[in-house]
């Protein structure tokens, strides 16, 4: 079953009123289960509701990862990444699918993977190109773990991609 999304940030929405600070005592408690600094989401926020999600995916086209795509067409242009990828940290080929996601996207004291993507659904009569990424973080910048107070709030790191949309109809 799909059910609407219920968080959006302030980072978002900066009208979203300030979560008061937990006690020292709700520390231990798991931050999972409290969501903090965010409201539910609205239709004016563009989301899509679980039947467009459904209708998008009954589409059936093939989804592209944006940050394998990006990765793969730095590391086919240089030598090396200043990172490594998924693939390096579990030894896959290059050039086979998800090896060049981000090493890490979620990095706790519990478990460390790959959770997040940013995926592409090509529009009909055209590609798409990614013109830019933000840089994946190193696995030292990480340590010992995210959420820490006063570092990063989240256990997941944000992903960013710069994508182009090239036509396919010729001129």
């Amino acid at each position: 079953m799909i059910i609407k999304s219920h968080v959006v940030h302030a980072t978002i929405d900066p009208t979203v009123p300030p979560t008061k600070e937990a006690a020292e005592e709700d520390e231990a408690s798991d931050p999972d289960k409290v969501i903090t600094n965010a409201r539910s989401a609205i239709p004016a926020d563009g989301l899509l509701s679980p039947s467009e999600l459904i209708a998008l995916f009954a589409l059936d086209k093939p989804l592209l990862s944006a940050y394998d795509q990006g990765l793969r067409n730095i590391r086919s242009s240089s030598a090396s990444l200043p990172f490594a990828t998924f693939g390096d940290r579990i030894t896959l080929d290059p050039v086979r699918l998800g090896a060049n996601e981000p090493n890490w996207t979620s990095y706790t004291h519990y478990w460390k993977t790959v959770l997040d993507y940013i995926f592409i659904i090509e529009p009909e009569e055209s590609r798409s190109l990614v013109t830019g990424l933000l840089s994946p973080h190193r696995t030292a910048d990480l340590d010992p773990g995210i959420p820490r107070r006063g570092i990063c709030g989240s256990d997941h790191v944000s992903l960013c991609a710069q994508i182009e949309f090239v036509s396919c109809l010729e001129s």
